[in-house]
């Protein structure tokens, strides 16, 4: 997946490591109904050392979204959605101040 430069947001690093979190794909499903592609977009540490690796999973990839515009849309607003998941949790804690 190339690098979306239009999203605002910036996805925080992993709250247990500090790794940068990177972008990955859940395997590619059909929708039962319908029969049109689902693959969400997964953000989550990805460090070997981290004991965690927490994630999130944001929005369908190919969702046709607003614009009508198949894939290119849909990308880009389930990567924002992931990022928005990511980013949304209490902040860190400070080295020392665990049993606060």
């Amino acid at each position: 997946m190339t690098q979306d430069k239009t999203s605002v947001e910036r996805a925080l690093p992993c709250p247990f490591c500090g790794s940068e979190p990177t972008f990955g794909l859940t395997k590619r499903t059909g929708c039962q109904l319908h029969g049109d592609p689902i693959q969400y977009v997964l953000l989550g540490c990805r460090n070997d050392k981290c004991r965690v690796n927490p994630g999130v999973t944001g929005g369908d990839r190919y969702a046709h979204g607003e614009t009508g515009k198949f894939f290119e849309h849909g990308e880009r607003a389930a990567k924002e959605l992931a990022i928005k998941y990511w980013n949304d949790r209490p902040p860190s804690p400070q080295k020392g101040n665990a049993n606060e």
